[in-house]
């Protein structure tokens, strides 16, 4: 957060008020793809895509790629286009986070259990994903 004041005590004391007022929390599962879909995100004239990737590696902007890894986010790709002020860039990452959703949301989205998905649409995936393990379809 950011704070102002003449004395220096005190903006620290505001930006530390207006850092913890912005705590959110994501639910980034562990277990195989953390990524069912892809995540976009935009701040102002920020669009952030993050995607997944075949390889355990973090690609693309390479300050989302360290905050990627500090989430524990593996094997995935992070695009910025238009502005690249990391003032909009890292409120649009977070705003992309936002919109994660766990495999049990996608497919009961869909109307069906995780079960059935991973019994039918099992070939599909693997065959349209090229054995990136997405669902941790291995």
């Amino acid at each position: 957060g950011f704070g102002e004041s003449i004395n220096p005590d005190e903006s620290v004391a505001a930006a530390r008020r207006s850092a913890f007022s912005n705590l959110r929390a994501y639910n980034v599962p562990t277990n195989g793809r953390p990524l069912t879909h892809m995540l976009k995100g935009k701040y102002n004239k920020a669009l952030v895509l993050i995607n997944t990737r075949k390889y355990n590696d973090c690609v693309g902007n390479p300050y989302l790629g360290v905050a990627c890894k500090w989430l524990g986010l593996d094997g995935i790709t992070v695009k910025v286009h238009g502005n690249r002020n990391p003032l909009s860039v890292f409120p649009a990452f977070m705003n992309a986070l936002a919109n994660l959703r766990t495999e049990e949301q996608v497919v009961y989205g869909l109307g069906i259990t995780p079960q059935e998905f991973k019994s039918n649409m099992k070939p599909f995936y693997t065959r349209a994903y090229g054995n990136r393990g997405v669902f941790g379809l291995n």
